[in-house]
């Protein structure tokens, strides 16, 4: 059983925009884009099996066969990517033998956090988001008590 973990540090070092973007140094994943447009759909395979994807432990929709309903992430929003490669990622099902990306979501944080930002690119890409994070009482309890 081999574990990779991409964590939101290597994801903002490496610039990556999406989940393949993200994976691209991790042994053994092979990102392929289908179609020539800035639409085109994202699949990740590992070890010759289409990689199946999930967030936060629940299986995301995928169609290989059709090319339609497959997920694409903006890593924004994700805390970290866990991908499990080999036979042991049938422990999450009836996933294919190649392996596993287990997409993580940011979770809230009492740690004051104050976050905007805008990007613009290529292709009409313009992009902007914001990330507010803290506690909602002086002392950090819930304020329904």
């Amino acid at each position: 059983m081999s574990v990779s973990v991409v964590t939101q540090d290597q994801i903002t070092a490496q610039g990556a925009q999406s989940v393949p973007e993200a994976l691209r140094y991790t042994a053994s994943v092979l990102p392929e884009i289908r179609g020539n447009s800035a639409a085109s759909s994202p699949y990740l395979f590992s070890r010759g099996f289409y990689l199946e994807q999930f967030l936060d432990g629940t299986r995301l929709p995928s169609d290989v066969s059709f090319g339609y309903a497959v997920p694409s992430f903006d890593t924004y929003g994700l805390e970290r990517i866990d991908v499990l490669r080999g036979p042991a990622s049938v422990l999450y099902g009836q996933a294919n033998p190649g392996g596993v990306a287990n997409l993580v979501s940011k979770l809230p944080t009492t740690t004051p956090v104050h976050e905007v930002f805008a990007t613009t690119g290529s292709h009409g890409r313009a992009e902007f988001g914001f990330d507010l994070g803290g506690a909602l009482t002086q002392d950090g309890t819930s304020p329904t008590g």
